[in-house]
C-alpha cells in the first residue's frame, strides 16, 4: 500500500475549511501561551502543536467597522453554537481543520483503508508506518460517536480547543519524544451508527493472533462499557481464554470517570483523585473482570482523555520500556 501526500491539496483543503467556518460566522485561531505571546512572527504550526497554547474557536460579528471576536466556551455555547444542526456543522468543519493541523505538525499522512468513490475511508499514519515495522506503534481509536480520526471529543474541540479535544498530546509524545510511529483509525467514518466495533474486530477478527502477539498495552476509557463481548462473540474457548486473561492483566488499564450514580459503592467524588486505583467490586467485575482501573479526575465524559493524558502516557511508556512478556 502506498502513502501519497499532496501538500498543495492539503493546504487547499485546510484553507477551504477555514473559509467555510468563516461563512458560518466563526474563526479558529491560537490563544498563545506566555512564551509564544512574547515571540514575534514564527510558524503558526509551532503554536498549534504547543500544549500550553490553545487553538480556540471564536464567534465573529461586525458592528460597523468594528469586528467583535467572542471566545466560545461552555458558558456561551447555547447562545453561539447550540446543539443540533449548528453544532454539527461547526464541529465537522473544526474536525477537518484539526486533522489538517495534526498532519502538518506531526508529519502524518492520509492512507485509504477502504476504496469507495462515494464514501472512502482513510486513516492517519506516520510516513514510516510501512517502511520500518521495527518501530513501536501507537494506535489511537476514537469511541463510538461523531469523532473522526485524531479527534477524541467534538464537544471539547469546540469549547476548549484543538489541544484538549484531539489526540495531539499523545501523538506529540509518541512521534517527537519516543520515535514511535502512529496509526489513527476512523471507526465513525460512516456515521456513529457504524462505529464502536473496531476494537472488537481487531481483537477477534482474522488479524487477532498477529496483533495479540505484538501488543504491549491497551488503555480503555469509559467509551468501553464492558469486555464481556469477548465471551459472547467468540464461543471458541481456545480463543477466549488468552484474550480475556490479557484484557484483565496489568498490561491493560481502564480509566473511569468520577461521576456518582445510585449503584456506586465507592467513596465520594471528592476523594477520587486522578490516577488513584479503584478497588473493583462485584458489579464492576461483572462488566470488566479484574482489569486494573483508575480514576480519570473528572466527571465529564468528554474530558477524560485530556485530564488523564499523563496517566495514559505514563502507562504506555512503562510497558513500552518493559517490552513484551513471553507468555502474554
Amino acid at each position: 500500500m502506498s502513502i501519497v501526500r499532496n501538500p498543495e491539496n492539503d493546504d487547499e483543503l485546510f484553507f477551504r475549511a477555514k473559509r467555510q467556518l468563516r461563512e458560518l460566522g466563526f474563526e479558529s485561531r491560537p490563544v498563545e501561551c506566555q512564551m509564544h505571546s512574547e515571540t514575534q512572527g514564527g510558524i503558526i504550526c509551532h503554536r498549534a502543536c504547543c500544549m500550553d497554547c490553545r487553538t480556540r474557536l471564536f464567534h465573529i460579528t461586525q458592528n460597523g467597522e468594528e469586528i467583535i471576536k467572542t471566545l466560545i466556551h461552555c458558558g456561551n455555547q447555547k447562545q453561539f453554537v447550540p446543539e443540533g444542526p449548528v453544532f454539527n456543522g461547526v464541529s465537522n468543519i473544526c474536525q477537518q481543520l484539526v486533522q489538517r493541523q495534526l498532519m502538518r505538525c506531526y508529519n502524518l499522512r492520509q492512507i485509504p483503508v477502504h476504496h469507495d468513490d462515494q464514501s472512502p475511508i482513510n486513516c492517519l499514519a506516520s510516513p514510516s508506518f510501512f517502511d520500518d515495522i521495527s518501530r513501536p506503534l501507537l494506535i489511537i481509536i476514537p469511541g463510538k460517536g461523531a469523532s473522526r480520526a485524531g479527534i477524541l471529543s467534538t464537544k471539547q474541540l469546540v469549547l476548549s480547543g484543538m489541544q484538549v479535544g484531539s489526540a495531539a498530546f499523545l501523538i506529540q509524545k509518541a512521534t517527537q519524544y519516543h520515535n514511535m510511529a502512529v496509526l489513527i483509525l476512523d471507526p465513525n467514518a460512516r456515521g456513529p451508527q457504524s462505529g464502536g466495533y473496531l476494537v472488537r474486530y481487531l481483537l477477534l477478527g482474522e488479524c487477532r493472533n498477529a496483533l495479540r502477539q505484538n501488543l504491549c498495552a491497551i488503555c480503555f476509557t469509559d467509551s468501553t462499557h464492558n469486555i464481556q463481548w469477548v465471551k459472547k462473540e467468540d464461543p471458541n474457548t481456545q480463543n477466549i481464554i488468552p484474550l480475556f486473561r490479557f484484557l484483565q492483566s496489568d498490561r491493560c488499564l481502564y480509566i473511569r470517570n468520577t461521576a456518582t450514580h445510585p449503584l456506586d459503592t465507592f467513596a465520594n467524588s471528592n476523594d477520587r483523585n486522578l490516577g488513584d486505583t479503584i478497588p473493583n467490586d462485584i458489579h464492576w467485575q461483572r462488566r470488566f473482570g479484574t482489569i486494573p482501573t483508575v480514576w480519570a479526575g473528572t466527571t465529564e465524559h468528554s474530558l477524560i482523555c485530556w485530564t488523564s493524558r499523563h496517566v495514559i502516557w505514563d502507562f504506555f511508556l512503562r510497558h513500552l520500556e518493559g517490552g513484551l512478556d513471553g507468555d502474554e
